[in-house]
């Protein structure tokens, strides 16, 4: 397992992200806590078995990027806190996106652990395509009340936010049996 943490791509004092991943032959794990002033932050709600949904990085929502190093295809993996999600296929850097058809969608788990902290525990199963794929990058795009989009990253090697580049894909989680 390793652990994370993500940095804002402009200060934030109100809140802190950190977690942790790791993986089997055909899971991914992913756990992804946020501390802080939580009554700041847009957490959309559970509404019913979750579903594959499109733009969920316009609201509060967790992205993972898979890809391999020297090799411009990656794969981009959205989860919403209320459990919704979306999987895209990109063949270049933002070229595509497709979506990823025929795949199990991901679990999550919230545990609220107290009134500035609470837990997502993801599982997201891999599919062929990604099984064996190294280079991750984590993200985090956060809502606030107020309508502002904060975003977090475990690194931000752009002058603007930007999870899509490569080089935020700092990660190397070897495949485990």
């Amino acid at each position: 397992m390793i652990n994370f943490s993500l940095i804002p791509f402009k200060p934030v004092a109100n809140y802190k992200i950190n977690g942790q991943i790791a993986r089997t032959f055909n899971q991914l794990w992913l756990t992804i806590e946020i501390e802080g002033d939580l009554d700041q932050i847009f957490l959309p709600p559970t509404k019913g078995a979750p579903r594959r949904e499109e733009k969920l990085w316009e609201t509060t929502c967790f992205e993972l990027f898979m890809g391999e190093e020297g090799n411009p295809h990656y794969f981009e993996f959205n989860i919403s806190p209320a459990g919704d999600w979306n999987v895209f296929e990109f063949t270049q850097y933002r070229k595509g996106p497709e979506p990823v058809k025929d795949i199990f969608s991901p679990s999550i788990d919230r545990q609220i652990v107290n009134p500035h902290h609470i837990k997502y525990a993801i599982g997201i199963p891999l599919f062929n395509e990604v099984k064996f794929l190294k280079k991750i990058g984590i993200s985090a795009v956060i809502k606030t009340l107020s309508g502002q989009l904060q975003y977090f990253a475990l690194t931000h090697p752009r002058e603007v936010a930007d999870f899509h580049d490569p080089r935020s894909f700092t990660l190397d989680l070897p495949h485990q049996p």
